[in-house]
């Protein structure tokens, strides 16, 4: 569906109705290595302090990014990535893999998390 876009105006300035969302945050957790059982909880954690952290005003949108590279194709690998899907989606945050190998890739399909292996691109670093 086409719409014709204005400028935005600042909320109320028109018509009391709030202005244009901002855009997603990101939030990027890269993992790198093999994850043991025992490091999963830490990770989930981790992500959802900095989802937390992000949404600092309860209404940002934010979208996680995780970087599994490095993560080899093994059940503990579905774990992780399941968990921190559940994770995210509790912090109301998306989870996108990046860089997700073949193997991978085939693994999450076959327990049904293929949803979760689209392509994310990660933020530029500042600098």
């Amino acid at each position: 569906m086409c719409r014709s876009t204005q400028a935005a105006s600042e909320p109320g300035e028109r018509d009391g109705r709030p202005g244009p969302r901002p855009g997603p945050e990101t939030v990027v957790i890269r993992v790198t290595g093999r994850v043991s059982g025992s490091e999963v909880p830490t990770l989930c954690a981790e992500l959802g302090a900095r989802i937390d952290e992000t949404r600092h005003d309860g209404a940002t949108p934010v979208e996680a990014v995780c970087d599994v590279a490095a993560l080899p194709a093994d059940l503990a690998a579905v774990e992780a990535v399941a968990r921190l899907h559940l994770t995210a989606r509790r912090h109301g945050a998306r989870l996108h893999l990046h860089d997700v190998r073949p193997e991978l890739r085939e693994l999450l399909h076959l327990v049904g998390l293929g949803c979760l292996t689209e392509t994310a691109e990660l933020p530029e670093e500042p600098g």
